[in-house]
Order: C-alpha cells, then sequence, then structure tokens
C-alpha cells in the first residue's frame, strides 16, 4: 500500500491523505492526480522502478549537437562571446553555473519538467522522513555484516575513533529502507553518468565565462577531460531542449568528422595562423593553452575524432611553423 495525496490540475492539495494498492498509487501519481505522501509504511519500489525507466528518455534534455547546431550557437548565442537571451524573439534559457546546470539536467528527467512533476523529489522527501525517524541502537560489539543487512544500520560509527571502543551506537531504519536507500543512491549515480553522456554528446552545453566574453566549451572536450562541476561554477550551462528546432532539422554531420577523406592540413591552416597570431599578440601565452582557446571557439569546424586528436595535431603543426 501507499500514502498518497490527492492534488488538482494544478498541483494543489484537493482532498485527504489516503492509502491505496501500489500500482493504483502509481498511475494516479503517474497521471498528476495525486503526489506520494511524505510518510510511508513501506518503500514506493513501483515509483522508484518508474523513475529508473525515465532515465532512459535522454531527448527530455534535447538532441544530440550537431556541427550545423554548434556553429549556429557561436554566430547567434555568442556573437563576438556576448551572450544573447532572445533568438528571433524566443527566449532562450541559461542556467548560470555548473551545479544549477546540474540541476537543471535532473529536472529535465524526473523534476518538474520530466514525466511527473517532482517525482525524484516526492521519493527523496518519503525517505528522507523514513530516515528522520530512524532508531538509535546501541551495540556492545562490532555490528556483523548480517546485523548490518537484517537491521538495516546506518551511518555507522568510524571503527578508529575512540568513542566507540566500548560501544557502538548505529542507526536502524528497517532492512527493506535501507535496500531502498542504497538504490536511490544508485539513481543518483546514473544519473551523474548519464550527465557525462549528455555533455560528450552536446545535449548539455557549457560556455565559459571570459573577459571581456565567453566561449563555447566544444563537446569533444569531454571525451578525453572528466567533467567536474566545481570547475565550472561561474559558467553557463545549456540545454539543446531550448534551441530552435530548426538547427537541427539538417542531416547532422558527425562531430569532429571532415566532409571528405583526408586534406586536414588544409582545413588545419587558417586555425594554425590564428594560434600563431594570438601567440605573437600575447608573448606570455603557451602553445597548448592557444591551440585549447581556439577549438574551444571553433572546435565544430575543426577536423578530428576527438578534442585530444584535434589538440595534439594543431600543436604539432604550430611547432612545424615556429621551427
Amino acid at each position: 500500500m501507499i500514502a498518497v495525496i490527492p492534488v488538482d490540475d494544478r498541483g494543489k492539495v484537493s482532498g485527504e491523505p489516503h492509502t491505496l494498492p501500489e500500482r493504483q498509487a502509481r498511475d494516479m501519481i503517474m497521471a498528476g492526480q495525486a503526489i506520494l505522501h511524505r510518510r510511508q509504511d513501506e518503500p514506493p519500489w513501483i515509483l522508484l522502478s518508474e523513475a529508473q525507466t525515465a532515465l532512459s528518455a535522454m531527448d527530455r534534455i534535447g538532441p544530440p549537437a550537431t556541427s550545423e547546431a554548434l556553429k549556429q550557437i557561436s554566430n547567434y548565442l555568442l556573437p563576438s562571446g556576448v551572450r544573447q537571451t532572445t533568438v528571433n524573439g524566443a527566449h532562450i534559457s541559461w542556467t548560470h553555473s555548473s551545479p544549477q546546470g546540474e540541476q537543471a539536467f535532473r529536472k529535465a528527467l524526473l523534476g518538474p519538467d520530466g514525466p511527473v512533476p517532482g517525482l525524484l523529489r516526492q521519493i527523496s522527501d518519503a525517505l528522507g522522513n523514513r530516515i528522520a525517524r530512524k532508531k538509535l541502537l546501541t551495540f556492545d560489539h562490532d555490528p556483523s555484516p548480517e546485523e548490518v543487512e537484517t537491521l538495516g544500520l546506518i551511518e555507522l560509527p568510524d571503527q578508529e575513533d575512540a568513542q566507540w571502543l566500548d560501544k557502538w551506537r548505529c542507526y536502524a531504519i528497517g532492512r527493506e529502507w535501507s535496500e531502498f536507500r542504497t538504490a536511490c543512491l544508485d539513481l543518483s549515480m546514473e544519473l551523474g553518468v548519464l550527465l557525462k553522456l549528455a555533455l560528450r554528446e552536446g545535449r548539455v552545453l557549457i560556455v565559459e565565462e571570459l573577459f571581456p566574453g565567453g566561449r563555447l566549451l566544444h563537446p569533444d572536450r569531454w571525451k578525453d577531460e572528466e567533467y567536474d562541476p566545481a570547475n565550472y561554477v561561474n559558467d553557463w550551462v545549456l540545454l539543446t531542449r531550448d534551441l530552435p528546432n530548426d538547427w537541427f532539422a539538417k542531416r547532422p554531420n558527425k562531430l569532429g568528422r571532415p566532409k571528405g577523406r583526408g586534406g586536414y592540413a588544409e582545413k588545419d591552416a587558417p586555425f594554425v595562423d590564428l594560434i600563431l597570431r594570438k601567440l605573437d599578440d600575447d608573448s606570455s601565452a603557451t602553445v597548448h593553452g592557444a591551440v585549447t582557446v581556439v577549438i574551444d571557439q571553433y572546435g565544430h569546424e575543426i577536423p578530428g575524432a576527438s578534442y585530444e586528436a584535434k589538440v595534439r595535431r594543431l600543436m604539432e603543426r604550430v611547432s612545424a611553423r615556429r621551427g
């Protein structure tokens, strides 16, 4: 049985809480006719299953970026590095800071913009309520793995902590809720993996905040570099679902691939010239630094299978030109 609260079509409470068979409760919640009550006697496994299924709907984030779309973004959203908030009269939703961008990604899959308003929050609230009612247990021995599993122990003290030498104080939430908590943590980790995939596919785009303007970080970057939100706290995040559909209407070119076979030297030439000018203008600049700046700005036009391949090839060409 699952406790629910009826709501109207605006999400406002419209009735008293009551319990229903789990399938009936699931159907009402998925239809937006009810929300999950915070206090549950049993873990709402059926809703967690719905959340896990929703993770496969990556198109809610937006389509994968194509070379054409990245070019349009540079031309219309970042002319001269100046971030624009409207295109053809339509508002473009930017999220400031990567941590908030990560939240926008999660909400698009499982939050207010997902298949059910606030599904992940409802599940988290139910788990949080059960953890808040945890039971303190005291042992005169180090709890065995069997006791941890059977009793659903959490927040185990550090074995090296001197204050636990005589008594072991642990909290119990029950076996089923402990397993549910583990499954929720696994779901959160899976969301992290999907975010990295969305970055590599260009469904989530990051614009680095610079002075005097910003630059789009090419999706190829995340094929070779580990994404860490802490490194991009002041930058801007964009989901491709918020971009004009016609930017993705053309047959996409695979990111990083030239249209024809070979010809890399000819295609690289203007970018090598640009890198050399940057090095001449700034005596403190390094070859690697100038190369990455150009690739981040014009990566959609530079052929190559990966971000690292482009960096390596352009560094070699610049070194050869400089003698």
